[in-house]
């Protein structure tokens, strides 16, 4: 599908809710049964935001919630929803690794990721992954069923910086070619090495310990040809100032 852009201007609750059934209907074409949506933030609140605001469209069925991973691929094998909104740290996860687990697990859901983190740090990789669609949580909620409604057309949503950026990447594919060596894990904390983030903090946002993220660190520089952690760290930091 073509990468839509999140429009600027969003439209009023109302009149979302008032077209959503013969679009959704119309877009599935399976005798009018609403798209099923598997909820899975490990945040109660907004699973309660999430479900309430979906179920007002009455356009969609939420036929779960889940606050782990382990509950999340119980109930994608259970469930087997049309759509998945996910949250992009669960439990400590790394986002795009458990994309992929989810999509292994039941591959014809279409993934819409929601995530508090830049998606200037995360999203291609999200989207490699095999996601539909990234949104920062600061989004308005009908952002939200609008980008549901986009992925479930088969279409993949960002903002329109993170669309411009994809497209610049395909004319500039030589700089991420030197990364691709690198796990999904490693980028991302290659990614936070370079937001200035100490290996204490990388480990606590992570739910690692420090060790772990030093010998990560080194697995890096040792696949980068990088000397120290002085190169290192500017290497990282001069990729993260050009996203």
């Amino acid at each position: 599908g073509c990468v839509r852009p999140l429009a600027c201007g969003q439209e009023s609750t109302q009149r979302v809710t008032s077209v959503k059934t013969t679009i959704l209907a119309r877009s599935r074409g399976q005798g009018g049964r609403m798209p099923r949506v598997l909820i899975i933030d490990d945040h109660p609140i907004v699973r309660m935001g999430l479900r309430a605001m979906l179920e007002q469209t009455r356009a969609f069925e939420v036929c779960g919630e889940a606050g782990s991973t382990a509950e999340a691929l119980r109930l994608l094998a259970a469930e087997q929803p049309d759509l998945t909104l996910l949250d992009l740290m669960l439990g400590g996860r790394d986002g795009p690794d458990f994309v992929a687990e989810c999509l292994r697990v039941h591959p014809k859901t279409r993934v819409l990721v929601l995530s508090q983190h830049d998606e200037a740090l995360y999203a291609e990789r999200v989207l490699k992954a095999g996601a539909r669609g990234y949104l920062m949580k600061g989004e308005e909620m009908d952002s939200v069923v609008q980008a549901l409604e986009a992925v479930l057309r088969g279409e993949i949503v960002v903002s329109p910086r993170m669309n411009a950026r994809i497209l610049a990447h395909r004319f500039h594919r030589a700089t991420e070619q030197r990364y691709a060596c690198l796990t999904n894990r490693e980028m991302q904390i290659f990614l936070l090495i370079g937001a200035s983030r100490s290996t204490g903090a990388i480990a606590s946002e992570l739910c690692l310990s420090p060790k772990t993220i030093g010998a990560h660190r080194e697995n890096i520089k040792t696949k980068l040809g990088l000397d120290s952690a002085a190169a290192l760290e500017r290497e990282a930091l001069l990729y993260v100032e050009r996203l």
